[in-house]
């Protein structure tokens, strides 16, 4: 073998070992653990919508109603959204929301929401929500302060209920039952002719402890009456009421919790 081929031969080995050692070097980009082991790295799936959950979950006339959207993996940037909403079988044009407008949140109402992501000029696939009724929403009681009273004289309260979905309502009393509490069905007027404190029996010793006697006194301490109020609609939703009257004092101390 002359001088030229054993050039050619170095030559040719020398290259090969380098191709090889690069090959097996080629870790730019590449993470390794401790030991020199090439740890790979799975690729990301594409974007996409993996569901469209509906907020609440049972959502009435008297509700927020909303989709947010839930993306299968965290992405890398921002990501904005394109909402379109049907209601009853209808796409609502010029609607681009989370959020359902209270005038399409009627009871009876059948809505689902079809939403697409955009993240630059990737967009993902549409994904469908699935579709809801809007509920029958109870009657909803608005705030009024419960003047004070005298006892004995007569108590007088409204409540002011109205129904979301435009229904009738109905004002029934559920307790105290025999007292003489009057309440109008129709406009929830409370009328009370109080005659006194409940009294209670004690007996009483003369100052030399010759004689007792029993008399009735006024029980202060069990002068609280709880009037509690049904308010219903004619699709059987219900909102209960409860006012803790203090005869004592001559006031309500429920805080108007209701």
């Amino acid at each position: 073998m002359n001088k030229k081929n054993i050039i050619i031969l170095v030559v040719f080995f020398a290259a090969l070992f380098l191709v090889m050692f690069l090959l097996k070097r080629s870790d730019v980009g590449e993470i390794r653990d401790k030991s020199g082991r090439k740890i790979v790295k799975k690729k990301e799936k594409p974007l996409q919508i993996k569901k469209v959950p509906v907020e609440p979950a049972k959502p009435r006339s008297s509700h927020v109603v909303r989709v947010a959207p839930e993306l299968n993996r965290k992405p890398d940037g921002k990501v904005t959204f394109n909402y379109r909403w049907f209601v009853n079988g209808e796409e609502i044009f010029n609607l681009n929301e989370s959020i359902l407008p209270e005038q399409y949140r009627r009871k009876n109402n059948r809505v689902y929401c079809i939403v697409q992501g955009f993240q630059g000029d990737y967009e993902t696939k549409e994904k469908k929500s699935k579709e809801f009724v809007i509920a029958n929403s109870p009657p909803v009681v608005g705030y009024q302060k419960v003047k004070d009273f005298s006892v004995p004289g007569e108590f007088y309260h409204k409540i002011n209920a109205h129904d979301p979905d435009g229904d009738k309502i109905e004002y029934s009393l559920v307790s105290p039952l025999g007292m003489g509490v009057e309440l109008d069905p129709d406009t929830g007027e409370i009328r009370w002719q109080i005659a006194g404190i409940p009294e209670v029996e004690r007996k009483v010793t003369s100052e030399d402890g010759s004689r007792s006697y029993t008399v009735k006194v006024p029980d202060r301490a069990n002068a609280r009456v709880n009037i509690v109020v049904q308010i219903k609609d004619s699709d059987g939703a219900e909102k209960i009421v409860s006012l803790k009257l203090d005869l004592a004092t001559g006031r309500d101390v429920s805080h108007l919790s209701y």
